[in-house]
């Protein structure tokens, strides 16, 4: 997996992560937040390897929610999926099924959505060890 690739996933991951712990969604496709519209979001602040993190879950029907989650968070334009460098030092972005199991989907090198990142931080976003807590990564075989 390549260095960007393994950022992507890291953020993403950590994202959800705080996400689930604080309740914001769950894989049940009938409740992401207690959201009944796709017009809301939802966000949290977190850490991921000692810097400031902002992710944003959004309820995007058919059983899919989609994540956002800033670096460095400039607290502007966290929930919009082509935000980049707007968004902070580092921006991913993705969906999540809910419909047929619990996976973050990729497109099979990795990354699914979008993604940049600071280069001076990419390989430490890499490295970080952030495993998923009740969901897969990529489509279950």
């Amino acid at each position: 997996m390549s260095a960007k690739s393994a950022a992507w996933r890291n953020v993403m991951v950590a994202g959800a992560n705080e996400a689930l712990r604080a309740g914001l969604f769950e894989f049940r496709k009938s409740r992401c937040g207690g959201l009944g519209t796709v017009e809301s979001s939802i966000a949290i602040l977190f850490s991921i390897g000692g810097y400031r993190a902002l992710g944003a879950v959004h309820d995007v029907g058919y059983g899919e929610v989609q994540m956002s989650v800033a670096v460095n968070p400039t607290g502007r334009f966290y929930d919009c999926p082509n935000a980049g460098f707007r968004a902070g030092d580092a921006f991913a972005f993705g969906w999540f099924e809910r419909e047929t199991g619990a996976w973050l989907q990729t497109n099979g090198g990795g990354i699914h959505g979008s993604f940049c990142c600071r280069r001076t931080l990419q390989s430490e976003l890499a490295r970080l060890p952030v495993e998923p807590i009740g969901y897969r990564i990529g489509r279950p075989r």
